[in-house]
């Protein structure tokens, strides 16, 4: 580990088990559910494919702690002033990390059909898990951003009321109501979707 902090507890073993995932998207999903019931909050990174012997891309995608730091090799910033801009979480130099990764349902046909798999990470030379965070569980979970996600179903009800002429404030307070203690929808939530979904209408228009 980079910075002098106390490493709280393993979390590798609570993402284990011996589900295969058809697609990507739902190992992601349950991967962030699974933090979240931890008290954490994890963000994807970017997909990296392994080649096999027959040309064919297998991909591998980790998953960081949302207070990790940027990994960049000429700009190495204090974690504790660090902000990640996705979702605004302070950082503190996590190193949790867990991996989806995509595998043949059958080793030996290489050209077969493929599943996705959670797994651990190990440390490069010592062998040591990358399960630990170096900070506690937030306090305050419903405020992080993805928490406070629209899903599909809250988008299209908004959307109707927008086409029905209710303002902002009035559909922040009826998607909140409807979803009691897990509402926590911003107005500007609300001003971003209609912004979206007038783009949306207008196609290739440019607004004048």
């Amino acid at each position: 580990m980079d910075y002098n902090v106390e490493l709280i507890g393993d979390y590798t073993d609570n993402f284990l088990n011996d589900v295969r995932y058809d697609n990507f998207e739902d190992a992601v999903t349950v991967t962030k559910n699974i933090a979240m019931s931890l008290g954490f909050f994890l963000t994807k990174g970017s997909m990296k494919p392994r080649e096999l012997s027959n040309k064919r891309l297998l991909g591998i995608c980790y998953m960081y702690c949302d207070r990790c730091s940027r990994e960049r090799k000429s700009y190495k910033p204090d974690p504790s002033k660090e902000s990640r801009g996705n979702t605004s979480s302070k950082g503190s130099g996590c190193m949790f990390r867990i991996k989806i990764k995509e595998l043949l349902v059958n080793p030996d046909a290489l050209d077969g059909p493929s599943f996705w798999e959670i797994q651990g990470v190990t440390e490069q030379g010592t062998g040591l898990r990358r399960g630990y965070h170096n900070h506690e569980k937030m306090l305050y979970p419903e405020g992080h951003s993805q928490m406070n996600q629209l899903s599909q179903e809250d988008k299209e009800s908004l959307r109707q009321m927008r086409d029905a002429g209710v303002p902002p404030s009035q559909q922040k307070q009826t998607i909140n109501k409807q979803k009691g203690d897990k509402g926590h929808h911003t107005q500007r939530q609300m001003y971003n979707l209609g912004s979206k979904s007038r783009k949306d209408e207008m196609g290739e228009m440019n607004a004048v």
